[in-house]
């Protein structure tokens, strides 16, 4: 037996009627974007995932089966977002061609992926990104100093045929990028 002191109710689950619950949850809402995402992925994020994937079609790449379907892009092939932030962490685009066999050209054929390094920069918590393989990857005439992802730890630009010399003098500015 236990004494209860001063009349408290054991249930104390509604603090708020329920106007002022909806109206704090609404605030919050429009006050915090980051709220909204129960699920699904960012919309920037998403929307440079789908700018990658118009690239891809370009330049008769097959873009991945998953890209496009649905909203959460967390599920989509060769993406991976952080469990903590739903935000994308790791892209993977290596060896996008098709191959019909080893001896073959990459069904892609010699048309390079004439890629917009800057798309990048909507994904703020990017660790890594693997770009290796791709057989004609066209990084010329791009912003590289104008590259923002303070987080990237790796990037993989090897087995690449880089179309035109570019410098990449601006990736000295990724500070955590490791050797």
């Amino acid at each position: 037996m236990s004494a209860r002191r001063g009349g408290a109710s054991p249930k104390m689950s509604n603090c708020f009627p329920f106007p002022w619950r909806v109206f704090f949850s609404l605030l919050l809402y429009v006050t915090h974007p980051d709220i909204r995402m129960t699920c699904g992925c960012f919309a920037e994020e998403r929307e440079a995932l789908m700018d990658i994937r118009a690239s891809l079609t370009l330049s008769n790449i097959t873009a991945p089966p998953s890209w496009g379907r649905g909203d959460d892009c967390c599920s989509w092939e060769r993406v991976k977002c952080s469990s903590n932030t739903r935000r994308v962490s790791h892209l993977y685009f290596s060896s996008l061609y098709e191959y019909d066999d080893y001896t073959k050209v990459p069904t892609g054929g010699d048309t390079p992926w004439r890629l917009n390094i800057s798309i990048f920069s909507a994904f703020t918590d990017l660790q890594f990104l693997d770009l290796s393989s791709i057989w004609y990857l066209d990084l010329g005439s791009n912003g590289l100093a104008g590259l923002k992802l303070p987080k990237l730890q790796h990037l993989n630009l090897s087995s690449n045929w880089l179309r035109e010399s570019i410098s990449l003098a601006p990736l000295g500015e990724l500070v955590l990028l490791k050797s």
